[in-house]
């Protein structure tokens, strides 16, 4: 049986046309980030140096450029991935409501309504993050990477390989270190939001019985429980999200400073002209946004593969009476 996350990107297919063009938007976002920070930094140590205005018109030009487009495309980038992710949720939602359809009743009669309400509701609705969280950001970083390498590539090969490391280490070793520790909490955030559910609805469907036995206090005690764990685990994952930032804003840091310990000697040297020392460091600094997203895309990967695989328990039972060929 194939694995949650395919049987996920299979259901996406028919929109690929759609998220291909997301994520172009979201590196040429970013690209004309990159290019308007780039060419700031030229303009202002260029300046310094009090050149005629006529060698400064290029990238005047390129400031005019970058900061119109990069709003354009940041604008657009929402557009697009936000009708992207709502089509694939009413696409999600048709799959499940045909697939449960045959079910009825007879399989589904061992769910409890609060059970089925949130895996039509809250769990469809997780969904929504696997695209624009966890498909789009790996590919606009991998793209922003191979952009960066080629730009640094063109001053000198050893600031383009330093990058990539830095890269590696923002886009693979964090993300990584935050899987491990948000997995648990991520699963049990999930099952936690279904208990509750469960807990709220039978609290309202079997009011009645709950007063006549004197047990209404009880379960609302066992409401609060849940709830609290609940606010906990959502305390617990907030703080691992604020973690991966500092660790990629230091990573970021650390980038710079040894970047620029390999450059200042090469200008000394004559090697770099000194005035693109401050677009190389300005450059490196606005790429790292497209790192940013990797560490929480983990984050939503689990939260999304444990609400489709209670999705996909459901849907993968036969029915008990098998639809005849010949029905309308």
């Amino acid at each position: 049986m194939k694995s949650p996350f395919w049987r996920l990107v299979k259901l996406t297919a028919d929109y690929r046309n759609w998220m291909a063009l997301s994520v172009a938007l979201g590196f040429l976002t970013i690209g004309s980030s990159i290019g308007l920070m780039m060419t700031s930094a030229f303009i202002i140590a260029r300046a310094a140096l009090h050149p005629s205005i006529a060698e400064l018109q290029v990238a005047i030009v390129g400031v005019r450029f970058f900061g119109i487009s990069r709003g354009v495309f940041r604008y657009l980038e929402r557009l697009f991935s936000h009708e992207t992710t709502f089509r694939l949720l009413a696409r999600f939602r048709v799959w499940f409501y045909r697939a449960l359809e045959p079910l009825a009743p007879a399989r589904l009669i061992e769910y409890r309504s609060g059970d089925l309400l949130t895996r039509i509701v809250s769990d469809i609705e997780s969904l929504e993050h696997i695209f624009v969280r966890v498909i789009s950001p790996p590919l606009v970083a991998l793209a922003i990477t191979f952009l960066m390498g080629l730009l640094l590539g063109m001053f000198n090969w050893t600031y383009a390989g330093l990058l990539t490391l830095f890269f590696f280490l923002a886009g693979v070793a964090v993300p990584t270190l935050t899987y491990g520790m948000s997995r648990k909490t991520g699963q049990e955030l999930i099952w936690i939001r279904a208990e509750l559910n469960h807990t709220a609805i039978d609290g309202i469907q079997g009011l009645p019985e709950l007063l006549v036995f004197g047990r209404a206090e009880d379960h609302l005690q066992k409401f609060h429980r849940l709830n609290r764990r609940f606010s906990a685990l959502q305390r617990r994952m907030a703080l691992i999200e604020g973690m991966h930032e500092a660790l990629i804003g230091l990573l970021m840091n650390f980038s710079v400073f040894t970047i620029l310990l390999v450059a200042i000697p090469h200008v000394a040297q004559g090697v770099l002209n000194g005035v693109y020392l401050s677009v190389i460091i300005l450059g490196i600094m606005s790429a790292f946004e497209a790192m940013t997203p990797l560490p929480t895309a983990v984050q939503y990967l689990e939260g999304s593969l444990q609400a489709a695989e209670r999705l996909f328990e459901v849907i993968d039972k036969k029915p008990a009476v098998p639809e005849s060929v010949g029905s309308t």
